[in-house]
């Protein structure tokens, strides 16, 4: 996903985009020609699954550890996988995804409170979906997965000790790669998937899916050069470098 970020003041006006385009895709001179210069920051990456694969050719692309993984978890009769956009999903997902994001020692933008507005903004059809785990009526897991035309893309998931040694990541990941498909999406993002900033252990995860690497456009901006265009600037690049 990619979003483009518009700072104003009274005197000045910075702009912060980050293109849709693939990373080598556009030359420099179509930035210049429309005021932009091309920053050092380098664009989203991620990777895709082409979902209009066979199912078994998906799987048998995963990665050896992770698909026995998956078949150990399918193999446990105590586990139950709920699918469903409702509130109180929203809400379970929420209060186990704080808990996850406060034990870890990274930082994302993807906080709980802009999930919850997120889902409370988009229509009916188009809400987040969760694909929760429960095992004795407790949740261990849960990911949440939004839609948008044939796409749908992973944006985040935890689970609690309990799912990870019951292999949780991998059963719901699993699972809501074949219930999209099973719904006609063309293409699974897997959410973010970058070797330098990507936490190794999730960058690992993912890795394993089997998908197709891509890499976006560096970030572009425009600015006046004025004073205050600089220190927005400057105060821009010390949140990139703190995030």
């Amino acid at each position: 996903m990619s979003a483009s970020v518009v700072i104003t003041s009274s005197t000045a006006e910075c702009i912060y985009a980050s293109p849709a385009w693939q990373e080598g895709s556009v030359p420099e001179r179509v930035c210049a020609d429309a005021g932009y210069r091309v920053t050092t920051c380098r664009g989203w990456a991620s990777a895709t699954l082409d979902l209009k694969a066979p199912v078994e050719g998906i799987r048998a692309g995963l990665h050896a550890k992770w698909r026995n993984a998956l078949t150990r978890a399918e193999q446990t009769p105590s586990i139950t996988v709920r699918i469903d956009a409702s509130n109180e999903a929203t809400r379970q997902f929420v209060d186990g995804y704080a808990i996850h994001l406060k034990a870890q020692s990274y930082t994302t933008s993807l906080n709980p409170g802009l999930i919850l507005r997120l889902q409370a903004a988009l229509p009916g059809q188009d809400r987040l979906l969760f694909f929760t785990a429960v095992i004795a009526d407790e949740v261990v897991g849960a990911v949440a997965v939004a839609r948008y035309g044939t796409t749908a893309e992973y944006l985040a998931g935890f689970n609690t000790r309990a799912g990870r040694v019951a292999n949780i990541g991998q059963l719901l990941l699993w699972r809501a790669i074949t219930e999209m498909k099973e719904t006609g999406v063309q293409s699974f993002d897997l959410g973010g998937m970058d070797p330098d900033l990507t936490p190794p252990g999730i960058y690992r995860f993912k890795n394993r899916v089997g998908g197709t690497p891509y890499r976006l456009a560096s970030e572009i901006e425009a600015d006046n050069g004025g004073l205050v265009a600089r220190i927005v600037r400057w105060r821009v690049a010390r949140a990139r470098a703190a995030g």
